[in-house]
């Protein structure tokens, strides 16, 4: 007999944001511990939250792993709070990790070969010009 029905209410999952300060990063463990502000109270606490394999981690927009995350860096996380009320923790989907660094250098400008004869040595070929 096959019986059929409705998922219970504690199988939807929920998903949570968090924003806070990174203030310790277990790449051995997966975890990363968030300081926050609770809303209404002001208190500072601090939540574990979790890496899985399907989290996906940003550091200013591009994709990283956990271990280029900082304790300092300023953090935004989407997850889903552990079922079990004991356990004080997030699955993260989604972090979003914010930090001040320096721009990229930019590389200096090749100079493109010159076609043989309108261009002397080293000197970059006119890219304008009608007989190029």
């Amino acid at each position: 007999m096959i019986a059929a029905g409705c998922d219970d209410a504690r199988s939807v999952r929920v998903y949570e944001f968090l924003q806070g300060t990174v203030s310790a990063v277990h790449v051995d463990t997966g975890e990363i511990s968030v300081e926050f502000v609770t809303p209404g109270t002001n208190r500072t606490r601090v939540l574990s939250c979790v890496v899985t394999r399907d989290t996906e981690l940003y550091l200013n927009d591009l994709a990283t792993s956990l271990a280029r995350i900082a304790p300092g860096d300023a953090i935004q996380v989407i997850g889903v709070r552990e079922p079990d009320p004991r356990l004080e923790r997030l699955a993260i989907a989604t972090a979003y990790v914010a930090r001040e660094e320096p721009a990229a250098p930019v590389p200096p400008l090749a100079l493109r070969a010159a076609p043989t004869g309108t261009a002397g040595a080293g000197e970059p070929a006119n890219v304008n010009s009608s007989d190029n």
